[in-house]
């Protein structure tokens, strides 16, 4: 069961080394986190005047619905407001993520004065939950990809979603590869141990040796046996 779950956790960071990064054009990145871990989702082009990132806004949306999770550099009141957390860079830190936080966030980039600038970068986190099951010597590996869906709703995020609207096919090609990859993992791994079982209890098997004896021309059969406990 060790060797499983060294095999189990390479799994993960393949995984996440394979598919964590940009992913989509120059302005939108991907992340794939596992449930409990840590995410941090960084802010593109972002305004280096700031007084502890007040000009920077970040909005989470899923499949329709939008919340506003930092405004003015500042975490707003809501379910996810305890796990929040914003660096000096305006990167947005998501603590113990859950299946609830994998959708669409946006983070954007306001500056006051007469000649405002509006900068928008997207970020796409998916989150990954993987569990394992026992019965007898069968273990049955249950893995799940949890993604975004964009959002129809009007507002910020429509803007944001259209800038992006050319990048769409490419991103579900990055998800169909995901999936793939994590399924012949599993399978692999599965393989591997169930044949290292069956080497592992394979009977011993009698060996006969056949002996001539040359003197009096007679055969003489030798059975021979592993000693026991072998």
């Amino acid at each position: 069961m060790d060797e499983f779950k060294r095999i189990k956790m390479s799994l993960f960071l393949i995984l996440l080394l394979q598919f964590t990064g940009p992913a989509i054009g120059q302005r939108s990145l991907s992340f794939f986190v596992r449930v409990g871990d840590e995410a941090t989702l960084p802010c593109n082009y972002v305004i280096h005047d700031q007084d502890e990132c007040d000009g920077t806004n970040w909005i989470f949306s899923d499949s329709g619905s939008a919340v506003k999770l930092v405004k003015g550099g500042q975490i707003g009141n809501h379910a996810k407001s305890d796990r929040l957390r914003v660096t000096e860079k305006c990167s947005l830190v998501i603590k113990k993520v859950t299946e609830e936080d994998a959708g669409y966030y946006t983070c954007r980039q306001l500056r006051s004065g007469p000649e405002q600038e509006d900068s928008v970068s997207l970020v796409f986190l998916s989150v990954v939950t993987m569990t394992e099951h026992q019965d007898n010597d069968e273990v049955t590996l249950n893995c799940s990809l949890k993604t975004y869906g964009w959002p129809q709703s009007s507002g910020e995020d429509t803007t944001a979603a259209a800038t992006e609207s050319d990048s769409r096919s490419g991103w579900w090609w990055w998800i169909i590869v995901v999936i793939v990859g994590v399924a012949a993992l599993i399978i692999i791994t599965v393989t591997v141990i169930r044949w290292k079982r069956t080497q592992g209890q394979r009977p011993q098997m009698d060996e006969n040796i056949v002996r001539y004896d040359v003197d009096d021309g007679t055969v003489n059969y030798d059975n021979i046996r592993p000693p026991d406990g072998v």
